[in-house]
């Protein structure tokens, strides 16, 4: 509660201008809690009398002899500090404080409209100023100890909000990794062109399925402030041959004209040229929005740039563009356009299928790695180009290579494949059999432990997340064993891809993992690396 002056002021009897000194005198020696004295002139204050100052010139018989009988106004205080009964005591101790400190130890004079009121002692202030203190910063103890409370709870809300994610996210992965790997697997197998066109659809349905999952966890990390990025080599090539592969069909099943162009400083070498920064949230940045342009496009092109300028040093500029001839975007809705759930606020059909989260988590990301992002409508309102730029550093030596897959069958790996789920295990005993290896189910932790410690296998492929035992807990005991595969490659099948989970994953002897749902040409890749392997040791024994 802020004090005002109404709270100090004493209605102390005022002297008149004409009253000796004697009276003064003898009012102060009466009362020894008097301090203050006012000199009023009808309604209107003219003097101040402090009992220090007065007591002082009357101390002696010269000083009571001189001043005695003369009027009061002889040893008052001709320009006291005069204040309103409405200030604010804050406001009163500041004007002391910066324009009149004598008044710090005389007091002050408090009026009404220019009414003589009353008197506040220098002494009431302090002790005012001590309570009022004193209040505040117990006011702002519990404030803080609320604010606290507050964070704690907010905490533990998101805490709780992230954990039910992650569990959701894996109970909706684990069936709808058996239902995409299922489908893709019968797919090869239909001989009808209307039964393959309706295995595609499901296929595509669980993957738009997918996607719209990972937008939701991806806004819940960016909203808990637990988005993270990471740094390490990629190269620009790489990356256009993903984003063609992957985006160049969708295109041209609704007959649009598709193409990448790749732009890179002069006489670089195409498969020499690699950048330092998060290359998994680069290609999300890439792919959101290809995946947008094509969506909203029903005819014409659309155009990926990636286009890498030197600054300074190793410094470069990374430009990412999308261009598509689609139907533009409002200019009143341009404001809204990077806003969660604003699907269709780019003023183009909200028909089309989405959760409306891919441009707000593209800026989000861009802005984490320290980018910008911006879009253009084309000429006559047709036509948009998104373009983000980004400020990565050059890897100054070295050439990075990816594993290309290879159309011809790699030798049989021997492969114990661990997951609690019935389904999962027939889909992934079916796709692996496909791919020409030999497998060993186990349907959770414990069982997995057990035939790792009796049997030897060309790698382990384990689920995260088990009854009776989960994943990490199996990887610890086989490393930590001494059974033949305490050094096999243990892979981990998860839907679990934050980088720090991921990250958890390998710090306790998974060598890598592949994320839920499965795709096929993702296994066969990581299985045709391990070839090599087996074949050193066969080679080794022999």
């Amino acid at each position: 509660m802020q004090t005002l002056m109404r709270d100090l002021a004493q209605p102390v009897t005022p002297l008149s201008p004409d009253d000796r000194g004697e009276l003064a005198y003898a009012r102060f020696r009466a009362d020894p809690d008097l301090l203050l004295l006012p000199v009023v002139l009808g309604e209107r204050p003219v003097g101040l009398c402090t009992r220090q100052h007065f007591m002082l010139q009357m101390a002696s018989d010269y000083g009571r002899a001189l001043y005695a009988g003369r009027p009061v106004t002889f040893v008052m205080n001709t320009d006291p500090l005069v204040v309103e009964i409405d200030a604010s005591l804050d406001t009163v101790s500041e004007t002391i404080l910066n324009d009149r400190p004598a008044a710090l130890l005389d007091g002050v004079i408090v009026v009404e409209v220019g009414r003589y009121v009353g008197v506040a002692s220098s002494l009431e202030m302090l002790r005012a100023t001590a309570t009022e203190s004193h209040q505040r910063r117990t006011a702002l103890e519990a404030s803080n100890r609320e604010l606290e409370a507050a964070r704690n709870a907010a905490d533990r809300a998101s805490k709780a909000k992230s954990e039910f994610l992650s569990m959701m996210s894996h109970e909706i992965r684990t069936p709808l990794n058996a239902i995409l790997v299922g489908t893709a697997v019968l797919e090869g197998g239909l001989t009808r062109v209307a039964d393959r066109e309706i295995a595609r659809t499901v296929v595509r349905s669980g993957k738009m399925l997918n996607r719209l999952l990972s937008d939701v966890l991806d806004m819940a990390r960016i909203e808990a402030g637990k988005l993270s990025i990471e740094r390490a080599p990629f190269t620009l090539a790489e990356l256009a041959r993903d984003v063609d592969q992957l985006w160049r069909p969708m295109a041209e099943e609704k007959g649009l004209e598709f193409r990448v162009a790749l732009d890179l400083p002069q006489g670089t070498p195409l498969n020499d040229f690699a950048l330092i920064g998060d290359g998994f949230r680069i290609r999300q940045v890439v792919f959101n929005l290809a995946s947008n342009a094509i969506k909203f496009t029903t005819s014409g092109r659309v155009v990926v740039g990636i286009r890498a300028r030197s600054l300074t040093g190793s410094r470069h500029r990374l430009e990412l563009s999308v261009t598509d001839t689609g139907p533009g975007i409002e200019p009143r809705l341009l404001a809204r356009l990077f806003s969660p759930f604003e699907q269709g606020a780019a003023g183009r059909s909200a028909s089309v299928e989405g959760s409306g989260l891919g441009l707000a988590i593209t800026r989000s990301l861009v802005q984490a790695m320290g980018g910008d992002i911006s879009v253009m409508v084309g000429p006559e309102g047709r036509g948009t180009r998104f373009c983000a730029e980004l400020y990565l550093d050059r890897l100054d030596t070295g050439v990075l290579s990816s594993v290309e897959p290879t159309d011809a069958p790699p030798p049989a790996l021997r492969i114990l494949a661990v997951d609690d789920n019935l389904a999962n295990r027939t889909v992934l005993s079916r796709v692996l059999g496909l791919l020409g290896h030999e497998v060993v189910l186990a349907e959770d932790g414990r069982e997995a432990v057990e035939l790792a410690d009796q049997h030897p296998y060309d790698v382990v492929l384990m689920d995260v997340r088990m009854p009776v035992m989960d994943g990490v807990e199996a990887t610890r005991r086989i490393r930590g064993g001494t059974g033949p595969n305490r050094l096999a490659p243990i892979i981990a099948l998860t839907a679990e891809t934050e980088p720090k989970r991921v990250e958890a994953l390998l710090a306790v002897g998974m060598t890598g993992h592949l994320p839920k749902p499965l795709e096929p040409a993702a296994l066969a890749r990581v299985l045709a690396m391990l070839v090599p392997e087996k074949r050193a040791r066969t080679a080794a024994a022999a």
